[in-house]
């Protein structure tokens, strides 16, 4: 939290508007597990993202990763590393998906300018990723019982993964059935 306040000063000097997204995120909306780098949706702005790259620079970071770094809206995605082993992503919102994700971010701790994925932006970021290590993610958040399912089924059909939504809403209905089961009287 010490790195995340400091990091939200360096954003809000520069103008530059983020959510936190990926495990952090995750970690605010479900018992946490470990992850190993901060990773950010930020305005698709170059000027203040420079401002914020150059910070980092000054930190001792250096630059691991840039794709398209010339794109006139700046990079799609940018990998930093800090001789420390901190590893800070930023990516870059250029889809209607993410600049909405970046209006609807909540604020990590009262009066902070710093936000966080909302728990349905973050399962639709994972759905997207459809990676094996998402699985658990997925099945603890969809468990939060204040989902808009309505809002991620809408992006799940923008982005065809109806499918892969119905295959998590159905270990979803396992898994409470399970836990039914589990805490059943004799």
């Amino acid at each position: 939290m010490d790195w995340l306040r400091s990091f939200s000063t360096l954003l809000e000097v520069a103008g530059l508007p983020a959510v936190v997204i990926g495990g952090h995120a995750r970690n605010f909306w479900a018992e946490p597990r470990t992850t190993f780098d901060f990773d950010f949706a930020v305005a698709a702005d170059p000027i203040p993202f420079r401002r914020v790259v150059d910070d980092l620079i000054a930190r001792g970071y250096e630059i691991t990763r840039n794709q398209e770094p010339n794109a006139p809206s700046g990079p799609d995605f940018v990998q930093m590393t800090h001789p420390d082993g901190t590893v800070v992503e930023f990516q870059a919102a250029k889809t209607p998906f993410q600049e909405e994700m970046l209006t609807r971010g909540k604020p990590i701790e009262k009066g902070q300018v710093l936000l966080v994925a909302t728990p349905e932006d973050v399962l639709v970021m994972q759905l997207i990723a459809n990676r094996r290590k998402d699985h658990r993610d997925l099945l603890d958040l969809g468990a939060r019982p204040d989902i808009d399912w309505e809002y991620v089924e809408r992006w799940c059909e923008i982005w065809d993964l109806s499918h892969r939504l119905r295959d998590l809403r159905a270990d979803l209905n396992q898994q409470d059935a399970q836990t039914r089961e589990l805490y059943r009287d004799p």
